[in-house]
Order: C-alpha cells, then structure tokens, then sequence
C-alpha cells in the first residue's frame, strides 16, 4: 500500500514541474509578445518612412492624388554614381499602377549627395488626401570607377498630399 500512494506522489509531481516549466515559458511569451505590442511593431505604419535600401536610400519624397511627386535620394554608396533608372511599383491601396520616373538630371551623384526624381503618371485609384499608400522603389546605377551596376530597392510610405 505505501508503494502505491508513492507513485501517486511522484507522478503529481511530474505533473507540477511539467505545468511550472510550462507556464514560466508561456509567461514569459506573453510579456515579449505585450513589450513588441506597446512598441508598435504590430502597427501599420503611419506618416512617411522608408525600410529596405542599401547604398542608394529615399530620404524624401511626395506624392500627391494627381499622381505627381518627387523622390529625394541620398548617394549612401561611398562613390560617385550614375542613376540610370527608378521604379516605383504600388503595394497599397488596390487600383494604383507604376509611376514613370525622369532620371535624366541625376547623370551624376557624388559620395553623400542628394537628387531629387521627378514622379509622373501615378494612377492613384482614386485615393483621396490624406489616404495612405505603400510604393516598392528600385534604383538602378553605376559605380563610376567600376562601371558595376547596382540596384537599390526598398519601400516607401505616406500619405497622399
């Protein structure tokens, strides 16, 4: 009989730590998961950002519901370079198409400097001021000592002025 209340004990035993492990890790899942909330990474974004570009960053830009706006980028890449061409595809809001983009006056950017992209054709579905969008911008240019060609892409985000 006292063998048999033993196993009893020590499988209520088990039984705890099993749940106290356990509940210690969920626990601790709760609060990251409580901390990256209140820090806002669940949010959409708000306002204007950018995320995503390598040596060649959009560092302003606008664009407004007529479809027009510029794009404000800063040569990160340490060299001189030539722009040779921009994209900028829509991911939101649905019903917007590509916009054409005029490199034609940034034949030539030193290391730090900053050009700016004339926008032109954005077909906005729509969208009225103050709506917010989320464009994919690709910067293709040369290094001018090498004569390699790069691409810079990331996202660009706003609201419709």
């Amino acid at each position: 009989m006292k063998m048999r209340r033993l196993v009893r004990d020590e499988r209520g035993q088990g039984a705890m730590e099993y749940l106290m492990t356990y509940g210690w890790a969920i626990l601790v899942v709760m609060i990251v998961g409580v901390v990256l909330w209140r820090m806002g990474v669940f949010s959409p974004p708000t306002g204007r950002g950018t995320s995503g570009f390598s040596e060649v960053k959009a560092v302003d830009f606008t664009l407004s519901t007529a479809g027009t706006g510029t794009v404000e980028i800063m040569n990160g890449a340490g060299v001189r370079i030539a722009v040779n061409s921009a994209t900028i595809t829509p991911e939101s809001p649905s019903g917007m198409t590509n916009c054409t983009c005029n490199t034609t006056a940034l034949t030539s950017l030193g290391a730090g400097s900053k050009g700016s992209i004339p926008i032109t054709g954005c077909k906005t579905g729509g969208a009225a001021v103050g709506d917010s969008y989320k464009y994919t911008l690709a910067v293709s240019f040369n290094n001018t000592a090498t004569g390699v060609m790069h691409t810079s892409t990331g996202k660009i985000w706003g609201t419709f002025e």
